[in-house]
């Protein structure tokens, strides 16, 4: 037979009680959202269209398109390869994206991911073939750009850069001084 001390027996209510709290604010939170689109969809001076698809309402501002079509851009850089995340520089001159297992990436064809981008000519209203970042931004690990700031001089980055090309979970940021690009910082 066996004996329980006081502590011994919560040990597992604890967990169970934290458990059910967690539940019960993410059920909470569910229906405050959940509530105020009901409040956005029925508020008559909500910017928008209400466009109904799959039962669910879908506001579109007034100067968008819905029936536009995609096109897709030149064939070096919408690849056979998988271009991914693309993040517009403030002035749309620039454009990057990540380049899935490209035999030009850092690591070659078993890199996941690299940051590439393409410049746009507003002379002859061609991007120029896609370039991959030099610099400290692409190394052997997956490699992507959250956010460009409003400035184009700051990029927010997927994951912390750590020495001797190692990385881990999170975000950094690398600022261009010079033209050339610092080595991300961990934020």
């Amino acid at each position: 037979m066996k004996h329980y001390t006081a502590t011994e027996g919560n040990e597992g209510l604890e967990g169970k009680g934290f458990m059910l709290l967690f539940i019960i604010f993410f059920l909470l939170g569910f229906g405050v959202c959940e509530s105020f689109a009901q409040t956005r969809e029925s508020d008559a001076n909500f910017p928008g269209q209400h466009i109904k698809n799959a039962d669910y309402v879908i506001n579109i501002s007034p100067n968008v398109n819905p029936s536009a079509k995609a096109v897709a851009m030149r064939s070096s850089i919408n690849s056979p390869y998988a271009e991914l995340k693309p993040a517009f520089a403030p002035h749309e001159d620039r454009l990057y994206f990540s380049r899935v297992s490209h035999p030009n990436n850092t690591g070659g064809e078993e890199d996941h991911e690299d940051i590439w981008y393409t410049l746009y000519d507003s002379n002859t209203s061609v991007w120029s073939e896609p370039l991959r970042m030099p610099g400290y931004l692409n190394n052997s690990g997956p490699n992507f750009i959250e956010s460009v700031s409003k400035t184009g001089d700051t990029l927010i980055l997927g994951n912390q850069y750590l020495k001797k090309g190692k990385m881990r979970d999170g975000i950094s940021y690398s600022v261009n001084k010079n033209g050339e690009w610092t080595f991300p910082t961990p934020i």
